[in-house]
């Protein structure tokens, strides 16, 4: 007999469940014996922080559409495509782009898939982008091998066409699943088994999300019904049936609930309280719920401090570790995204003309404004960007002159194939043109490389800072990390290989700190060590 769906006022059942129904009955039991459904799993803040976190950080990028130049060499914008205008525009009448991104990604990442109709012209020209609930949607193939994506129908009073009548989803003419072709639906893909659908992290992670419910449940009756003087009541006496519930109402009335918490009992008649049962704090409840929260964050692959779980979070590491949640947490999501667009969005013509989709990443890898002043004026010095590209980068408007879009380079560089080579001069231009400036002094390029030392002193100090112990075994390990943060800008200034004096610096350095600890600034360390290895690189060339 089918069911009324009280929530729609439709008619489910079994061969055609609403989504309320498939929770009730498909939801995983887990180890801890609760149910984890889709539902309960967004009331866990952890759960749901990060599918907010990764849904938000790719709905915030922006996403274009580029045309490979003829050599390879570059890309240009292709803004006027019509594809252009559907992914970073508007992807439907009732959808705009961060909305469509996030809600795809929060999918994948919690269904384990996402997917989306697209609408085309009689041409063939995809004009509109629908995401679809991943409950409503089964994957199968065809009889001719084919992937097709069956939709199930919301209003089964839907009239089946007469050619859709043999096909095995309609019921008394009515029809329930729409099949499309895999070229017309996005399907983003979780982690699978067989490449075909995503696995659903729910389901994975059943037994450590059913732990997380267990233990919120638990602290949400704890407040709500239980009592800090949790134990029996014992009477020297014998109580009747009403004297006992009398008794029992009573003692609940008073000190039950948060409002009663530590509240005084009075016990009369010679009776006796005797506590029961383990208090949160001896069972380790917080602990339990730090843990699970870590534990939850493993199945994503998200770093803790994103949701604000800040227990080994260190101002050394929190940098390192935004960098990593690009590249390892948010980078495998946009590459299915990119991927599934390109394919089902651009003609196979089209690719091979070389037009592709891209998120552009470099909101998410600018760091603060020292460190892109000196990642500006390195690119800059080599030639590699102009002012005009670095006012692009940080959203200005370019410079309207002709100068704003040269690049510039030293002129005391050289390629290195022709270092400690003469170029003579043409013979006709040898006493007109004048000698040429003397190389800088290796004090002048120390002077130029300072911003670099002073970030890698920064680097070497946050890193002492964190150390728990400060003894000599600590400083050698920290020497290590030292070297490793001073030696490509010590290389540069030595003009070669600089590690046997950087080694010897650090060394030295390291060994006076464990002997007794002297607070220094990133601006002392680093005009220090630029003394220090001007001092070895003049006595190694006097």
């Amino acid at each position: 007999m089918p069911l009324v769906d009280l929530f729609a006022g439709q008619i489910t059942n079994l061969e055609n469940p609403a989504l309320w129904l498939t929770d009730a009955m498909g939801a995983p039991r887990s180890a801890a014996g609760v149910n984890v459904t889709h539902q309960k799993a967004d009331g866990m803040s952890a759960y749901f922080a990060c599918a907010k976190v990764l849904g938000e950080d790719v709905g915030k990028l922006p996403m274009r559409l580029y045309k490979t130049r003829a050599d390879g060499r570059g890309k240009d914008k292709a803004d006027s495509h019509p594809v252009h205008k559907l992914m970073h525009s508007r992807p439907s009448p009732e959808m705009l782009p961060f909305v469509m991104k996030d809600l795809m990604i929060r999918m994948a990442a919690t269904w384990g898939n996402a997917y989306a109709e697209i609408q085309r012209t009689r041409t063939g020209r995809p004009y509109a982008i629908y995401p679809i609930h991943p409950s409503r949607v089964k994957v199968q193939r065809d009889a001719d091998g084919d992937i097709v994506y069956l939709v199930r129908v919301e209003d089964t009073k839907t009239p089946a066409p007469a050619s859709m009548r043999s096909l095995g989803n309609v019921s008394r003419g009515l029809l329930q699943w729409l099949p499309y072709k895999a070229a017309d639906i996005i399907h983003i893909k979780g982690p699978g088994d067989d490449g075909i659908v995503g696995k659903s992290v729910l389901r994975a992670a059943a037994d450590a999300l059913g732990i997380s419910l267990a233990a919120q449940e638990f602290g949400g009756n704890f407040f709500a019904n239980g009592t800090h003087i949790a134990g029996v009541l014992q009477h020297p006496g014998s109580l009747g049936p009403e004297a006992a519930k009398t008794l029992r109402e009573s003692w609940v009335k008073r000190h039950s609930g948060s409002k009663n918490a530590n509240r005084p009992a009075v016990l009369e008649e010679g009776m006796t309280w005797s506590p029961i049962g383990i208090p949160p704090g001896d069972a380790q409840f917080l602990e339990t719920r730090q843990f699970q929260n870590i534990e939850v964050c493993r199945f994503f692959r998200m770093p803790p401090h994103k949701i604000q779980e800040l227990g080994r979070a260190t101002w050394a590491n929190i940098e390192s570790q935004n960098i990593e949640y690009v590249g390892d947490t948010l980078m495998p999501w946009l590459v299915r995204f990119q991927e599934e667009a390109n394919a089902k969005l651009l003609t196979q013509a089209e690719q091979d003309a070389g037009y592709f989709l891209e998120f552009v990443l470099q909101a998410l890898l600018m760091g603060d404004s020292t460190t892109r002043g000196t990642f500006y004026k390195t690119l800059f010095n080599m030639g590699a960007i102009s002012r005009n590209e670095i006012r692009s980068f940080e959203r200005l408007n370019p410079v309207e002159d002709d100068d704003g879009g040269t690049y510039y380079m030293q002129l005391n560089m050289s390629p290195v194939d022709k270092l400690g080579q003469d170029v003579p001069a043409p013979a006709a231009a040898q006493e007109s043109t004048p000698p040429p400036s003397p190389p800088p002094s290796n004090a002048a390029r120390a002077e130029e490389l300072q911003p670099l030392f002073r970030r890698a002193a920064e680097q070497a100090l946050r890193r002492e800072s964190d150390m728990r112990a400060h003894t000599l075994d600590a400083y050698n390990q920290h020497a290590v990390y030292m070297r490793r943060c001073f030696a490509e800008v010590s290389d540069v200034l030595a003009r070669g290989d600089s590690s046997t004096t950087v080694k010897a610096i650090c060394d030295r350095y390291c060994y006076a700190q464990s002997q007794e600890r002297q607070p220094m600034t990133a601006e002392a360390m680093a005009a220090e060590f630029t003394t220090q290895l001007l001092e070895a690189i003049d006595a190694t060339t006097a």
